[in-house]
Protein backbone atom coordinates (compact mmCIF):
# COMPACT_ATOMS: atom_id res chain seq x y z
CA UNK A 1 0.00 0.00 0.00
CA UNK A 2 1.50 3.19 -1.25
CA UNK A 3 1.93 6.25 1.40
CA UNK A 4 -0.86 7.96 -0.46
CA UNK A 5 -3.21 5.51 0.20
CA UNK A 6 -2.57 4.65 3.89
CA UNK A 7 -2.91 8.02 4.08
CA UNK A 8 -6.39 8.49 2.64
CA UNK A 9 -7.43 5.48 4.75
CA UNK A 10 -6.05 6.81 7.76
CA UNK A 11 -7.96 10.07 6.97
CA UNK A 12 -11.95 8.75 6.24
CA UNK A 13 -11.18 6.34 9.55
CA UNK A 14 -10.69 10.12 11.47
CA UNK A 15 -13.75 11.61 9.59
CA UNK A 16 -15.99 8.63 10.04
CA UNK A 17 -14.91 8.64 14.45
CA UNK A 18 -15.52 12.15 14.27
CA UNK A 19 -18.96 11.90 13.16
CA UNK A 20 -19.72 9.08 15.17
CA UNK A 21 -18.22 11.06 18.53
CA UNK A 22 -20.43 14.16 16.83
CA UNK A 23 -23.56 12.08 16.91
CA UNK A 24 -22.96 10.77 20.56
CA UNK A 25 -22.26 14.15 21.52
CA UNK A 26 -25.33 15.57 19.99
CA UNK A 27 -27.02 12.77 21.24
CA UNK A 28 -26.19 13.98 24.69
CA UNK A 29 -27.08 17.24 24.47
CA UNK A 30 -30.06 16.35 22.71
CA UNK A 31 -30.87 13.67 25.90
CA UNK A 32 -29.80 16.52 29.02
CA UNK A 33 -31.58 19.75 27.26
CA UNK A 34 -34.56 17.73 25.92
CA UNK A 35 -36.63 18.96 29.24
CA UNK A 36 -34.90 22.37 29.93
CA UNK A 37 -38.13 24.30 28.84
CA UNK A 38 -40.76 21.76 30.38
CA UNK A 39 -41.96 20.14 33.37
CA UNK A 40 -43.16 16.75 33.80
CA UNK A 41 -45.60 15.51 35.88
CA UNK A 42 -47.40 11.90 35.94
CA UNK A 43 -51.41 11.45 36.95
CA UNK A 44 -52.97 8.38 37.41
CA UNK A 45 -56.34 7.58 35.81
CA UNK A 46 -59.09 5.14 36.66
CA UNK A 47 -59.41 4.72 32.73
CA UNK A 48 -57.73 6.65 29.58
CA UNK A 49 -60.24 5.67 26.72
CA UNK A 50 -59.79 7.96 23.60
CA UNK A 51 -56.23 9.44 25.67
CA UNK A 52 -52.77 8.81 23.32
CA UNK A 53 -49.54 9.78 23.37
CA UNK A 54 -49.33 13.24 21.62
CA UNK A 55 -52.74 14.80 22.74
CA UNK A 56 -52.82 17.97 24.31
CA UNK A 57 -52.54 19.48 27.90
CA UNK A 58 -53.95 22.52 28.25
CA UNK A 59 -54.63 25.10 31.31
CA UNK A 60 -58.07 26.94 30.78
CA UNK A 61 -58.80 25.48 27.40
CA UNK A 62 -55.08 26.42 25.80
CA UNK A 63 -52.94 24.07 24.99
CA UNK A 64 -49.65 23.62 27.22
CA UNK A 65 -48.45 20.63 26.60
CA UNK A 66 -48.46 16.91 25.56
CA UNK A 67 -49.18 13.69 26.53
CA UNK A 68 -46.08 11.57 26.95
CA UNK A 69 -47.11 7.99 27.53
CA UNK A 70 -50.26 6.00 28.66
CA UNK A 71 -49.55 2.87 30.24
CA UNK A 72 -51.91 0.73 32.36
CA UNK A 73 -51.62 -0.46 35.25
CA UNK A 74 -54.33 -3.13 36.01
CA UNK A 75 -56.89 -0.60 37.95
CA UNK A 76 -55.57 2.29 37.05
CA UNK A 77 -53.69 4.25 34.04
CA UNK A 78 -50.42 6.12 34.52
CA UNK A 79 -50.47 9.02 32.12
CA UNK A 80 -46.86 10.90 31.49
CA UNK A 81 -47.54 14.55 30.72
CA UNK A 82 -44.87 17.40 30.06
CA UNK A 83 -46.03 21.01 29.89
CA UNK A 84 -43.91 24.32 29.30
CA UNK A 85 -42.13 25.42 32.49
CA UNK A 86 -43.38 28.70 32.30
CA UNK A 87 -46.65 27.73 33.21
CA UNK A 88 -47.47 27.76 37.06
CA UNK A 89 -49.96 25.23 38.14
CA UNK A 90 -51.49 24.94 41.78
CA UNK A 91 -49.40 22.31 44.17
CA UNK A 92 -53.29 20.93 44.61
CA UNK A 93 -53.80 20.69 40.77
CA UNK A 94 -56.45 18.18 39.29
CA UNK A 95 -56.28 16.75 36.08
CA UNK A 96 -59.45 15.89 34.23
CA UNK A 97 -59.38 14.02 30.78
CA UNK A 98 -62.08 15.85 28.27
CA UNK A 99 -63.67 14.72 25.41
CA UNK A 100 -64.77 17.95 23.38
CA UNK A 101 -67.41 15.06 21.22
CA UNK A 102 -67.93 11.37 21.00
CA UNK A 103 -65.26 10.83 18.00
CA UNK A 104 -62.78 13.59 18.67
CA UNK A 105 -59.45 13.15 20.61
CA UNK A 106 -59.30 13.75 24.28
CA UNK A 107 -56.92 16.15 26.17
CA UNK A 108 -56.20 16.48 29.71
CA UNK A 109 -57.58 19.66 31.42
CA UNK A 110 -55.42 21.17 34.85
CA UNK A 111 -58.02 22.65 36.71
CA UNK A 112 -58.24 25.26 38.56
CA UNK A 113 -55.73 27.60 37.20
CA UNK A 114 -52.89 28.83 39.38
CA UNK A 115 -54.24 32.01 41.00
CA UNK A 116 -51.36 32.01 44.26
CA UNK A 117 -50.16 30.14 46.45
CA UNK A 118 -47.44 26.81 46.68
CA UNK A 119 -46.78 25.91 42.91
CA UNK A 120 -46.79 22.10 41.53
CA UNK A 121 -42.96 20.68 41.52
CA UNK A 122 -41.11 19.24 39.03
CA UNK A 123 -41.72 15.40 38.24
CA UNK A 124 -45.26 15.70 40.43
CA UNK A 125 -47.65 12.73 41.02
CA UNK A 126 -51.53 13.61 40.85
CA UNK A 127 -52.96 10.73 42.25
CA UNK A 128 -56.69 8.90 41.33
CA UNK A 129 -58.59 11.09 44.42
CA UNK A 130 -57.59 14.24 42.38
CA UNK A 131 -58.12 13.45 38.56
CA UNK A 132 -61.55 12.29 36.46
CA UNK A 133 -62.74 10.96 33.38
CA UNK A 134 -65.86 11.50 31.34
CA UNK A 135 -68.37 9.49 31.45
CA UNK A 136 -68.60 7.02 28.83
CA UNK A 137 -71.27 6.37 26.17
CA UNK A 138 -71.56 2.69 28.27
CA UNK A 139 -72.03 3.61 31.27
CA UNK A 140 -74.57 6.57 30.30
CA UNK A 141 -77.18 3.85 28.45
CA UNK A 142 -76.16 1.74 31.87
CA UNK A 143 -77.67 4.51 34.00
CA UNK A 144 -80.56 5.30 31.77
CA UNK A 145 -81.20 1.50 31.85
CA UNK A 146 -81.40 1.46 35.53
CA UNK A 147 -83.53 4.41 36.16
CA UNK A 148 -86.38 2.95 33.42
CA UNK A 149 -86.07 -0.31 35.16
CA UNK A 150 -86.34 2.27 38.73
CA UNK A 151 -89.38 4.01 37.20
CA UNK A 152 -90.98 1.30 35.65
CA UNK A 153 -93.71 -1.54 36.12
CA UNK A 154 -91.54 -3.52 38.12
CA UNK A 155 -90.03 -0.73 40.09
CA UNK A 156 -91.75 2.73 41.22
CA UNK A 157 -94.34 2.51 39.11
CA UNK A 158 -95.34 -1.02 39.98
CA UNK A 159 -99.36 -0.16 41.24
CA UNK A 160 -99.85 2.74 38.65
CA UNK A 161 -98.35 5.18 41.66
CA UNK A 162 -95.77 7.00 39.26
CA UNK A 163 -98.51 7.38 36.51
CA UNK A 164 -100.79 8.81 38.94
CA UNK A 165 -98.53 11.47 40.23
CA UNK A 166 -97.41 12.68 36.65
CA UNK A 167 -101.32 12.84 35.94
CA UNK A 168 -101.98 14.77 39.24
CA UNK A 169 -99.22 16.74 38.77
CA UNK A 170 -100.08 17.77 34.65
CA UNK A 171 -103.79 18.60 35.82
CA UNK A 172 -102.45 20.89 38.33
CA UNK A 173 -100.04 22.74 36.51
CA UNK A 174 -102.43 22.90 33.63
CA UNK A 175 -103.34 26.28 32.36
CA UNK A 176 -100.57 27.90 35.02
CA UNK A 177 -97.82 28.19 33.15
CA UNK A 178 -97.92 32.14 33.76
CA UNK A 179 -98.73 32.04 37.48
CA UNK A 180 -95.51 29.49 37.59
CA UNK A 181 -93.61 30.85 36.01
CA UNK A 182 -94.08 34.77 37.49
CA UNK A 183 -93.47 31.65 41.18
CA UNK A 184 -90.61 30.35 39.73
CA UNK A 185 -89.11 34.65 39.01
CA UNK A 186 -89.97 35.62 42.25
CA UNK A 187 -88.22 32.98 43.79
CA UNK A 188 -85.35 34.07 41.42
CA UNK A 189 -85.10 37.78 42.89
CA UNK A 190 -85.35 36.60 45.98
CA UNK A 191 -82.38 34.43 46.10
CA UNK A 192 -80.75 37.37 44.47
CA UNK A 193 -81.97 39.99 47.27
CA UNK A 194 -80.36 37.10 49.97
CA UNK A 195 -77.60 36.49 47.92
CA UNK A 196 -76.72 40.37 48.31
CA UNK A 197 -77.52 40.69 51.99
CA UNK A 198 -75.72 37.22 53.02
CA UNK A 199 -73.35 38.65 55.23
CA UNK A 200 -75.95 40.14 57.44
CA UNK A 201 -77.95 36.82 56.66
CA UNK A 202 -75.07 35.05 58.42
CA UNK A 203 -74.89 37.75 60.89
CA UNK A 204 -78.47 37.18 62.16
CA UNK A 205 -77.86 33.60 61.99
CA UNK A 206 -74.70 34.03 63.86
CA UNK A 207 -76.78 36.21 66.89
CA UNK A 208 -79.72 33.64 66.57
CA UNK A 209 -77.12 31.13 67.56
CA UNK A 210 -75.27 33.33 70.29
CA UNK A 211 -79.21 33.66 71.76
CA UNK A 212 -79.97 30.00 71.56
CA UNK A 213 -76.73 29.19 73.51
CA UNK A 214 -77.34 31.69 76.09
CA UNK A 215 -80.83 30.36 76.81
CA UNK A 216 -79.21 27.17 77.12
CA UNK A 217 -77.01 27.95 79.33
CA UNK A 218 -79.48 29.46 81.36
CA UNK A 219 -81.85 26.82 81.34
CA UNK A 220 -82.38 26.09 85.04
CA UNK A 221 -83.15 29.76 85.72
CA UNK A 222 -85.55 30.11 82.66
CA UNK A 223 -87.49 26.95 83.89
CA UNK A 224 -87.51 28.83 87.72
CA UNK A 225 -88.75 31.42 86.13
CA UNK A 226 -91.16 29.27 83.92
CA UNK A 227 -92.65 27.74 87.64
CA UNK A 228 -92.76 31.01 89.13
CA UNK A 229 -95.03 32.49 86.34
CA UNK A 230 -96.86 29.49 86.04
CA UNK A 231 -97.52 29.51 90.61
CA UNK A 232 -98.41 33.32 90.09
CA UNK A 233 -100.74 32.72 86.95
CA UNK A 234 -102.45 29.93 89.62
CA UNK A 235 -102.66 32.21 92.43
CA UNK A 236 -104.17 35.25 90.34
CA UNK A 237 -106.38 32.28 88.75
CA UNK A 238 -107.64 31.26 92.58
CA UNK A 239 -108.00 34.85 93.73
CA UNK A 240 -109.47 36.33 90.56
CA UNK A 241 -113.14 36.75 92.72
CA UNK A 242 -111.67 39.06 95.80
CA UNK A 243 -109.47 40.87 92.92
CA UNK A 244 -112.62 41.81 90.84
CA UNK A 245 -114.16 43.04 94.31
CA UNK A 246 -110.76 44.68 95.31
CA UNK A 247 -110.70 46.60 91.45
CA UNK A 248 -114.62 47.47 92.27
CA UNK A 249 -113.88 49.13 95.03
CA UNK A 250 -110.66 50.96 94.05
CA UNK A 251 -113.15 52.14 90.84
CA UNK A 252 -115.34 53.30 93.95
CA UNK A 253 -112.46 54.92 95.70
CA UNK A 254 -110.41 56.62 92.98
CA UNK A 255 -114.63 57.94 91.84
CA UNK A 256 -114.64 60.00 94.91
CA UNK A 257 -110.99 60.78 95.29
CA UNK A 258 -111.64 62.61 91.92
CA UNK A 259 -114.60 64.20 93.42
CA UNK A 260 -112.79 65.29 96.18
CA UNK A 261 -109.84 66.71 93.49
CA UNK A 262 -112.70 68.10 91.73
CA UNK A 263 -114.60 70.06 94.71
CA UNK A 264 -111.32 71.28 96.26
CA UNK A 265 -108.68 71.46 93.73
CA UNK A 266 -108.03 75.50 94.57
CA UNK A 267 -107.22 75.05 97.93
CA UNK A 268 -105.68 72.01 97.37
CA UNK A 269 -103.30 74.36 94.61
CA UNK A 270 -102.91 76.96 97.55
CA UNK A 271 -101.45 74.07 100.09
CA UNK A 272 -99.17 73.00 97.43
CA UNK A 273 -98.01 76.55 96.96
CA UNK A 274 -97.99 77.13 100.89
CA UNK A 275 -96.30 73.27 101.47
CA UNK A 276 -93.30 74.72 98.27
CA UNK A 277 -93.02 78.16 100.07
CA UNK A 278 -92.48 75.83 103.10
CA UNK A 279 -90.11 73.34 101.39
CA UNK A 280 -87.60 75.77 100.01
CA UNK A 281 -87.16 77.57 103.52
CA UNK A 282 -86.42 74.80 104.67
CA UNK A 283 -83.85 73.98 101.92
CA UNK A 284 -82.57 77.21 102.43
CA UNK A 285 -81.90 76.86 106.50
CA UNK A 286 -80.75 73.36 105.80
CA UNK A 287 -77.84 74.55 107.27
CA UNK A 288 -78.99 75.68 110.83
CA UNK A 289 -81.55 72.85 111.06
CA UNK A 290 -78.40 70.73 110.37
CA UNK A 291 -76.29 72.34 113.14
CA UNK A 292 -79.14 72.35 115.52
CA UNK A 293 -79.66 68.95 114.91
CA UNK A 294 -75.79 68.28 115.65
CA UNK A 295 -76.15 70.40 119.03
CA UNK A 296 -79.70 69.70 120.23
CA UNK A 297 -78.48 66.05 121.39
CA UNK A 298 -75.61 67.88 123.55
CA UNK A 299 -77.92 70.29 124.80
CA UNK A 300 -80.41 68.06 126.26
CA UNK A 301 -77.51 66.09 127.65
CA UNK A 302 -76.75 68.79 129.47
CA UNK A 303 -79.86 69.56 130.57
CA UNK A 304 -80.78 66.22 131.91
CA UNK A 305 -77.11 66.51 133.68
CA UNK A 306 -77.65 69.73 135.03
CA UNK A 307 -81.33 68.65 137.19
CA UNK A 308 -80.63 67.30 140.26
CA UNK A 309 -83.44 64.66 141.63
CA UNK A 310 -82.53 64.12 145.15
CA UNK A 311 -82.32 68.04 145.70
CA UNK A 312 -84.73 68.91 143.23
CA UNK A 313 -82.69 71.25 141.78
Amino acid sequence: MSPQTRFAAQLWRGIALACVLGLVVAGALWWTLKDANVRRVTAYFPSAIGLYEGNSVRVRGVAMGTVEEVLPMGDRVKVTMTYDRTVRLPADVQAVIVAPSLVSDRYVQFTPPYTGGPTLKDNAVIGMERTAVPLEIDDLYETLIEVSETLGPKGANKDGSLSRLLKTAAENFKDNGKALNATIDKLGKASGTLDGNKDDLFATVTNLAKITKTFADSDADIRTFEQQLAEVSAFLSEERHNFRETVKVLGSTLAKVKRFIDQNKDRLRSNVDKLAEVTKTLVDQRAALTEILDIAPVALGNVINAYNGSTGA
